[in-house]
């Protein structure tokens, strides 16, 4: 998948905290999977220390 410039330039930021809007079918997931595993293969990343979250994953375990 190609991203986008904006995404591209997301992928490349330093700053572990991301809010993504995006409509349905835009490449979500496909962006946050490949984010994390780039965040996972820096030197000195500790995977055990590291968390993702969705707001719409809390949302669901609520209901």
């Amino acid at each position: 998948m190609a991203f986008t410039a904006a995404q591209s330039a997301t992928m490349a930021t330093g700053d572990p905290y991301l809010r993504i809007l995006a409509r349905a079918g835009s490449g979500k997931s496909e962006f946050v999977s490949r984010r994390i595993a780039g965040l996972l293969a820096r030197p000195g990343a500790e995977p055990r220390r590291e968390h993702v979250g969705s707001r719409r994953t809390a949302e669901s375990g609520r209901r």
